[in-house]
């Protein structure tokens, strides 16, 4: 096997955490949980995913290859998310509508 094709199938740990400058709607929120379940479950990716109005922070595992795809496409939909939703700087964050995913 050559070496590039031996570090796609190398399985790493992935860290994320991402705070939001202002906290997002409930209804953000919901899409961004359908989002995570349709990006972890094709790249079979396992772990643990916290969603909060505050912002994402989760452990995920699996290949090396997958996960770069599932944080680009991150990537684009938190952009899309913040891009399309209209939330007010309220001041504050409140601690409502936390949920997590558990992707084992």
């Amino acid at each position: 096997m050559m070496s590039d094709e031996l570090s796609q199938q190398q399985h790493q740990i992935a860290l994320c955490c991402l705070y939001t400058p202002r906290p997002l709607p409930q209804e953000s929120l919901s899409q961004h949980i359908q989002c995570q379940n349709g990006l972890c479950a094709p790249l079979s990716l396992h772990g643990r995913v916290r969603v909060s109005r505050e912002g994402v922070n989760g452990a995920l595992s699996g290949r090396t290859v997958d996960l770069h795809q599932h944080e680009e496409r991150l990537h684009d939909e938190l952009t899309r998310t913040f891009a399309d939703s209209n939330v007010e700087d309220n001041g504050g964050v409140g601690g409502n509508g936390d949920a997590s995913l558990d992707l084992d």
